[in-house]
């Protein structure tokens, strides 16, 4: 099934979840450490995410996460941060673990 991915408090695709019609995940902030961690690390240091930041907060949620690994919420922002996309809101297979950048209507 596919799903939509956004952050809990992102509105931006609201409109177009209607239009498609597709189930809509909420991701927490924080699923895991290496999220907290780098929001922390990049309020503190004002770095811009990147890909190398996105594999270290993969990791450490992997390893300590805050949200069970069998959500559908964890599996998606996971897979989100692993496929190197750099912006929300994106479409997430949940079969085949396939993330695609969402398509403007």
């Amino acid at each position: 099934m596919k799903y939509i991915v956004i952050r809990s408090r992102c509105s931006c695709a609201a409109r177009t979840v209607r239009l498609r019609g597709q189930s809509v995940i909420h991701i927490p902030l924080h699923t895991g450490f290496g999220d907290a961690l780098a929001d922390w690390i990049h309020r503190l240091l004002r770095i811009t995410p990147c890909a190398a930041c996105q594999r270290r907060r993969r990791i450490l949620n992997l390893l300590f996460p805050y949200i069970s690994r069998d959500s559908l919420e964890y599996r998606a922002w996971n897979a989100y941060l692993a496929s190197g996309l750099d912006r929300l809101p994106c479409v997430w297979d949940s079969e085949t673990g396939e993330i695609t950048q969402l398509k403007k209507s």
